[in-house]
């Protein structure tokens, strides 16, 4: 999703890119017309197949000018997506997958502790392949982290899933027995946080433009932007300007974020590697307060 900015009225076309520092382009799904002078959001898609990655606020490049449009950026981390395979081309993977069991490598780890049988809310697959601890993960060590889903079940997931001789790091420890093997070994993984997220808007309506759910138009999105997060991602403050001043008829005075009721931040809300920033529809009534003045 990016957030394009407008000095005055214009239309985006649908397709027009924007690119990262890394020149991985994301071209527009759908045309986006501005009004007035302002921020709005429209949904976007990597130009290549393939894991494209772009963190929180990376995509910042404009690649196609349009006339009005002066900054690009996106308020949460695109989705990886994943290169297209032909069946044969499947077969001789999936071949290839079962004969090097316990080979897979961070994204294969994070596929298995994600898949709807788990039960697991948010997760982070991260590996130490240094010589240093790094993030307070030992070297050459695995640490997974998972909100949701059963300790034995988790611990399976990523046995059958790494490589056997990665050890791996957590304050959790599970024994698990293959039963294969007949061997034992303990897993280690950490469980995460949910950290709640609480906003407080200063607004002004414009007579004749607003509608009577601006509030509720106000907290939804909100909650879309905040439910891609992935754990450890920080809630920028920068971000927080969109869902107001995308809502038709309303003005944003000011705006503060924090992690508790009455929230006077104005600065970015960092998360640990263990933490996820939350925000769901059902907190949103009261978590986001909204001030009319």
């Amino acid at each position: 999703m990016l957030t394009l900015t407008a000095t005055k009225a214009t239309t985006v076309p649908a397709g027009s890119q924007y690119k990262t520092a890394a020149g991985v382009i994301f071209a527009t799904d759908s045309a986006l017309t501005f009004t007035a002078a302002g921020l709005s959001t429209v949904a976007s898609t990597a130009t290549i197949y393939g894991a494209n990655n772009a963190a929180i606020n990376t995509i910042t490049t404009i690649v196609t000018s349009v006339d009005g449009i002066s900054a690009v950026t996106n308020a949460a981390a695109a989705v990886p997506g994943r290169l297209r395979a032909t069946d044969a081309e499947q077969k001789a993977s999936h071949t290839i997958a079962v004969a090097t069991a316990g080979e897979g490598d961070d994204a294969s780890i994070y596929e298995a502790l994600t898949t709807d049988a788990l039960g697991t809310s948010a997760v982070s697959v991260v590996s130490n392949p240094t010589t240093a601890t790094v993030d307070g993960v030992p070297a050459y060590h695995l640490h997974c982290v998972c909100i949701g889903g059963s300790d034995a079940d988790i611990a399976e997931a990523i046995h059958i899933t790494k490589t056997n001789s990665v050890p791996t790091y957590g304050s959790t420890a599970v024994v698990h027995y293959d039963t294969t093997s007949k061997q034992s070994e303990t897993i280690n993984f950490s469980r995460g946080t949910a950290v709640p997220i609480y906003i407080s808007v200063n607004i002004s309506l414009t007579a004749g433009q607003y509608t009577d759910d601006y509030a509720a138009q106000i907290r939804a999105n909100y909650v879309a932007l905040i439910a891609p997060f992935r754990i450890g991602d920080d809630v920028k403050y920068n971000s927080l300007y969109g869902p107001v001043t995308t809502v038709g008829g309303v003005t944003l005075n000011s705006l503060t974020v924090g992690t508790g009721v009455g929230p006077v931040g104005v600065i970015d809300v960092t998360m640990s590697n263990v933490q996820v920033a939350q925000l769901t529809a059902a907190q949103a009534a009261t978590y986001v307060v909204i001030t009319v003045v």
